[in-house]
């Protein structure tokens, strides 16, 4: 239990600094980095926790994780908030705290069958694998956004 303590320790002051960095000098960072860039640094965390042994090296994974997963949730909140319209935030929040919950149980269910069956090792990597998806994805996105905005009389679709 007292590694688990540390780890969540460091964690959490990992958050604290990339909440702070966020709402500062992070301003300046353009939002597709900021999301997409946080969630493969999230990625290559948790590869790094999956593939390792030592308690050192965890830490350091866990630091990296808390100060690129807090910008993610500070973002996806905040583009969340302005692109609702204030009639429609409590249906859309609403949904959104659905939809994570679902994901949440989904993943630790299926998590919970990969870890029994397979190991926790590559559970972890299946789930670093995700996340970087997710982050590629954003960085691929706002490439497309932006070469439309760069084409004359083409709209962005989504």
């Amino acid at each position: 239990m007292q590694r688990v303590g540390t780890l969540l320790l460091v964690l959490g002051i990992g958050s604290a600094f990339g909440t702070w960095w966020v709402n500062t000098a992070g301003r300046r960072v353009p939002r597709p980095w900021l999301l997409g860039g946080g969630l493969l640094l999230v990625a290559a965390g948790l590869a790094t926790f999956a593939l390792s042994g030592h308690l050192a090296v965890f830490a350091v994974a866990g630091l990296v994780i808390g100060l690129a997963a807090a910008p993610v949730f500070v973002l996806s909140e905040t583009l969340l908030q302005e692109g609702t319209q204030a009639r429609q935030r409590g249906r859309v929040f609403s949904a959104r705290d659905f939809l994570m919950r679902l994901v949440f149980l989904m993943g630790g269910t299926t998590a919970g069958f990969l870890t029994r069956s397979e190991g926790t090792r590559l559970a972890l990597l299946v789930c670093a694998g995700l996340v970087g998806a997710a982050g590629m994805t954003a960085l691929v996105w706002e490439r497309r956004v932006e070469a439309h905005r760069a084409t004359p009389g083409t709209r962005p679709r989504g």
